[in-house]
């Protein structure tokens, strides 16, 4: 638990965060970070990464990420979507 204390008053934000990583051999694996705080509405975020090493150095990514919030935790309730994002990098080394 986080408290903070400003001018516009005090409040305590909660987080809980869970990571896994699976690899699919030694050129390819898949992380995945899912957080919960309690700051914006029961929010929920994840985070999932693939990468991909096709050489020494050199790498693809393909990041995702999502967050969603609920307006309570009420059995039925539906999540309410905030941000997708996906994103695709690449690194290169030059020297061998």
């Amino acid at each position: 638990m986080n408290s903070f204390r400003l001018p516009q008053g005090n409040f305590d934000i909660d987080l809980a965060g869970i990571e896994l990583s699976y690899a699919f051999n030694r050129f390819v694996n898949l992380t995945t970070f899912v957080q919960s705080d309690t700051a914006q509405l029961q929010a929920v975020s994840a985070n999932i990464r693939l990468r991909y090493t096709f050489r020494p150095d050199s790498d693809f990514y393909m990041i995702y990420n999502v967050g969603n919030r609920f307006q309570s935790l009420a059995a039925g309730n539906p999540m309410e979507v905030r941000q997708q994002k996906l994103v695709v990098k690449i690194t290169y080394s030059w020297s061998r």
